[in-house]
């Protein structure tokens, strides 16, 4: 179905409403539009505006101008990369190291995690006291591998309080 000059003032007027402003008829026209395709219609609309001669900048096809330029200078002893370029490589590199977990702080955290209380270092022993064997278990299997890594074992006492469940961690 082809739509006339007619037809379409109909529907336009239709969508927009009681709206008069020009500028609000033609917003409500083109508000979902990708702001890229609203540029181009624009610029074609402008140029079949009776007396308007415009004439769109053609890609240049040219070869750059040479220059004297040598990445790292004439005697390659200057930086390569800039300042800027530095700079991002460097905070870059802060926070990979920031967001590398430290063992160290995974054995603290898993512990803290399950509940557990570490108490003083005693003769080369560290008892960690958890509310349950529950949690000394779930603690026990995580930390296991970590704490071999660390030069470190686990072992369970004989002996348990009546009050939570204690694991040993001692040097290995």
């Amino acid at each position: 179905m082809k739509i006339t000059p007619t037809d379409f003032k109909e529907l336009l007027l239709e969508e927009v409403g009681e709206c008069t402003e020009p500028g609000h008829v033609i917003f409500s026209i083109v508000r979902d539009m990708d702001p890229n395709d609203v540029a181009e219609l624009f610029q074609d609309v402008f140029e079949m505006l009776p007396g308007v001669d415009m004439t769109r900048p053609e890609k240049s096809e040219e070869e750059p101008i040479p220059t004297d330029y040598v990445p790292g200078g004439e005697n390659g002893d200057r930086p390569v990369i800039g300042f800027k370029e530095q700079l991002i490589k460097m905070i870059r590199e802060v926070v990979a190291e920031e967001a590398e977990p430290q063992i160290g702080d995974s054995l603290a955290g898993t512990i803290a995690k399950y509940g557990g209380k570490m108490g003083p270092e005693v003769g080369g022993i560290r008892i960690i006291t958890f509310p349950s064997k529950a949690e000394a278990m779930q603690a026990y299997s995580i930390l296991y591998e970590t704490a071999q890594t660390m030069g470190l074992r686990f072992t369970i006492p004989d002996i348990q309080p009546v009050d939570g469940y204690q694991l040993e961690l001692a040097d290995a």
